[in-house]
């Protein structure tokens, strides 16, 4: 399946940029990366794996929204509006992530407008994948 990511629409340099300044992480198979209701700043590229998007259901069970792969991002949300993450990730297999520091980006969104706005212009990019996969499984119901 070819899919595109948030990484495919970054430029080079600021893949670079994210790329020196994450720090790599190893998740194994089973393991939660994110839980739904955390706090957390930092954001997630996945370099490597396969993790489950779920959130809790009103009877307490989980229910699967997505999965991701190599090039998207995690985290992005709670790091825009501070405020707890919306879902749980689990690495479905062994996985990795870049972990990115939510105040160095601040600081380099600060310092560095061109970077900024290719982030951005990214992560706007990648919601609205989301959220017309979202609309495509919703009018399947």
């Amino acid at each position: 399946m070819t899919t595109i990511t948030f990484v495919d629409h970054l430029s080079t340099e600021a893949f670079a940029w994210l790329s020196s300044n994450a720090v790599r992480r190893t998740v194994p198979a089973g393991g939660v990366l994110v839980g739904q209701g955390t706090r957390t700043t930092d954001l997630f590229l996945i370099s490597a794996g396969l993790f489950e998007v779920t959130v809790a259901t009103p009877s307490g069970g989980q229910q699967r929204i997505s999965q991701l792969w190599p090039g998207a991002i995690i985290g992005e949300m709670s790091w825009l509006d501070g405020g707890p993450t919306s879902a749980t990730i689990e690495a479905l297999e062994p996985s990795e992530v870049l972990t990115i520091s939510g105040a160095a980006l601040d600081a380099k969104i600060g310092a560095d407008p061109v970077f900024g706005s290719s982030f951005y212009r990214a992560l706007a990019r990648e919601a609205f994948v989301r959220l017309r996969a979202g609309n495509a499984l919703l009018s399947k119901k």
